[in-house]
């Protein structure tokens, strides 16, 4: 059985798919009784579909957590300025976090594990976009 137990050895902690679910994500959190040592890595898509997603981000943000791109964030950076959901997405992230969402990465690679969101094409090299 899969146990939430606090050890004492630092753990890495992937997470995934919160889409702006964030009372789940809190309570996820405080669960698992994270220590300063431990390292979370959030694997994208923190946004859309729940009913908080500037308050994810910000979350995240605020617990220096790690996290990757989603298809959910690069499609509101694509999209900010002409989509209304997105709109209101980036004036409740305010430029601070906007910025912070720009510069998350593709992937984090660590000699034991490398992070991906989805969607890696075969045979492709993934090429970072123009965000803003």
């Amino acid at each position: 059985m899969f146990s939430l137990i606090r050890n004492k050895k630092p753990r890495t902690i992937f997470i995934g798919d919160v889409h702006g679910c964030i009372d789940e994500l809190s309570r996820l959190t405080k669960r698992l009784r994270l220590s300063k040592e431990d390292r979370v890595i959030m694997l994208g898509d923190l946004i859309n579909r729940g009913p908080d997603p500037a308050a994810c981000i910000a979350f995240v943000a605020g617990h220096n957590f790690e996290a990757l791109l989603g298809n959910h964030e690069d499609e509101y950076l694509q999209e900010y300025h002409t989509v209304e959901k997105y709109a209101l997405l980036r004036q409740e992230l305010g430029d601070s976090l906007h910025q912070w969402v720009s510069k998350r990465p593709l992937w984090i690679e660590h000699e034991k594990f490398l992070c991906v969101h989805a969607g890696l094409k075969p045979n492709a090299q993934p090429v970072a976009k123009d965000r803003r």
